[in-house]
């Protein structure tokens, strides 16, 4: 999914995207190797590409090393959601593999946690909705 996204972007005219990341892929590397990542706009780590890990081709292991563009941090340091509000005009981009009923998404199969949401969002953070109280009609 990160890959087929990164190719749609490659291909629409956009430029100087940032990229502030838990993982690496081939699709950004490819993005960063065309001119369309530059981290030009990001207010935090300008001109970086902010990640913790890289899984992907020779060609991006090649990209990655000894890269001064490349500023890889501790999970720590790039997923917390008030480290990455600092950057302007965020847009998160997260792949899921299930739906639950109420059209939600699920990062993956729980065990027994009641989260229903990717995980480090908001929504996999918070408590469950409580059920709302029958109404009431007076007689």
């Amino acid at each position: 999914m990160p890959n087929a996204v990164c190719s749609l972007l490659r291909d629409s005219g956009v430029r100087d995207l940032g990229v502030h990341t838990e993982m690496l892929t081939d699709g950004i590397v490819d993005l960063y190797r065309a001119g369309v990542i530059t981290g030009a706009r990001k207010t935090l780590d300008p001109g970086k590409v902010v990640c913790t890990f890289g899984v992907g081709t020779a060609i991006q292991y090649q990209t990655a090393d000894r890269n001064p563009d490349l500023l890889c941090h501790a999970v720590d340091l790039t997923n917390p959601p008030h480290i990455v509000m600092q950057n302007d005009r965020v847009v998160a981009i997260n792949s899921t593999t299930q739906m639950d009923l109420r059209a939600r998404p699920r990062a993956s199969p729980p065990a027994t946690a009641t989260s229903a949401a990717p995980a480090g969002s908001r929504s996999s953070c918070a408590a469950p909705t409580p059920p709302r109280a029958a109404s009431r009609s007076s007689a």
